[in-house]
């Protein structure tokens, strides 16, 4: 479950206005509503701030709107710095993107058996 819409019409706001308060883009908004798109760190914790409630909440996972989410730095030894690279770019793709990307790489590792 998704909150956004919710949130937002709480607010009386619509889409635009929400883009321009939080900065991300109008499409972005309306994607993330629909549950076309899953929510960037970035994207949660700028909806988070706006909103003023937690992650969990935002993405239906908790009732609790002030449940707080302790985000964890991921030490050296557990990612390196090209994997990092490789989360950074594929942090705002879509779902449909993702599902290609990972196609591509169950067939790059299919090559090496």
């Amino acid at each position: 479950m998704n909150r956004i819409k919710d949130l937002r019409e709480e607010k009386n706001l619509t889409q635009i206005e929400l883009s321009d308060i939080v900065g991300i883009d109008r499409t972005t908004i309306s994607r993330l509503e629909k549950g076309e798109r899953i929510p960037t760190l970035d994207h949660l914790e700028r909806l988070s701030k706006f909103f003023d409630c937690s992650f969990d909440y935002i993405l239906g996972k908790s009732n609790d709107r002030k449940e707080k989410v302790q985000i964890v730095e991921i030490s050296n030894n557990g990612i390196n710095k090209l994997q990092m690279e490789f989360l950074k770019k594929i942090d705002d793709l879509n779902v449909k993107d993702m599902e290609q990307v990972f196609d591509y790489i169950d067939f790059i590792k299919s090559k090496k058996g």
